[in-house]
């Protein structure tokens, strides 16, 4: 139960042992509900796709048809439940009430920091695009006047420095980079140090490990796909080509590439700089 219009699907696969479910967000949005398994005297455990991490859940309820569990889903975000210990303990809250939480403030954290403009944008030599431009805003590549940004298909990269107060670090604090929206594909690197890679929303990375009081430098390398590229060839058949292909069409619009539409692509944000507590 949860938003009338949520729309979840799920896979159940039963071992000789375990009960285990894959549970998928289908909507862009995210998605606070109880969802209710007919499995009964095994505890729940929650396995992270995206990231392997395993998490014991201890807020559930056993009901006389089977167990309720309160899950908050991320947009399009999924989520394995694996049912495979019996029940000891039993549940820390009991009697779950199917209500909206609310948010706390935790004190000593600093606020949220969008990382504003300006930014630096490179571009790979040989494929029309500047070598680097200064922007006041993120928006679509496929937004610029310049023929070779707006149909630019490859690897760009998004440089800037920020600087950070001492209240950002120190025990149990952490940091979440959340870079908003992008298309398709994101690398993220904080002071030299590799992150990891954003695929799906929400495009967020902890990045803990690398952030440091005062002078911070964040790399964000975004990769979209050949689309963009073979539409402005497509458009410009006097110039040279940047890209060769013998498929005169797209699979997904059924249209030649001069008549595809573009896809937006880029870092579009807002970024930002998340605190947390850490455990």
């Amino acid at each position: 139960t949860g938003a009338f219009d949520a729309d979840l699907d799920f896979i159940h696969r039963r071992t000789e042992h375990e009960d285990i479910y894959f549970i998928s967000n289908k909507m862009k949005r995210a998605e606070a509900v109880v969802a209710h398994f007919r499995v009964s005297d095994k505890t729940p455990e929650f396995w992270d796709p995206v990231h392997g991490e395993i998490t014991q859940q201890l807020v559930y309820d056993q009901t006389e048809k089977g167990t309720s569990i309160p899950l908050n889903l991320t947009p399009e975000g999924s989520l394995f439940i694996v049912f495979r210990h019996s029940e000891d303990k039993g549940p820390v809250q009991p009697g779950l009430k199917e209500e909206s939480g609310a948010g706390y403030k935790v004190k000593g954290l600093p606020d949220i920091l969008e990382l504003s403009a300006p930014w630096t944008l490179r571009f790979p030599a040989g494929w029309g695009a500047p070598e680097s431009t200064e922007i006041d805003h993120l928006k679509s590549w496929t937004d610029f006047h310049d023929p070779g940004i707006k149909h630019f298909s490859g690897i760009a990269v998004y440089e800037k420095e920020f600087n950070i107060s001492k209240k950002w670090v120190g025990e149990h604090k952490g940091v979440i980079l959340d870079l908003g929206d992008l298309w398709s594909v994101g690398k993220v690197y904080l002071n030299g140090t590799e992150m990891g890679i954003v695929w799906k929303s929400p495009y967020r990375i902890d990045v803990t490990d690398a952030i440091r009081k005062g002078n911070n430098v964040l790399r964000v390398e975004i990769a979209n796909t050949w689309a963009n590229r073979l539409i402005g060839d497509a458009l410009f058949p006097d110039a040279k080509p940047y890209c060769q292909t013998n498929i005169t069409w797209t699979e997904t619009e059924r249209v030649p590439w001069k008549e595809t539409p573009l896809n937006r692509s880029g870092l579009f944000g807002p970024v930002t700089l998340n605190p947390f507590i850490q455990n």
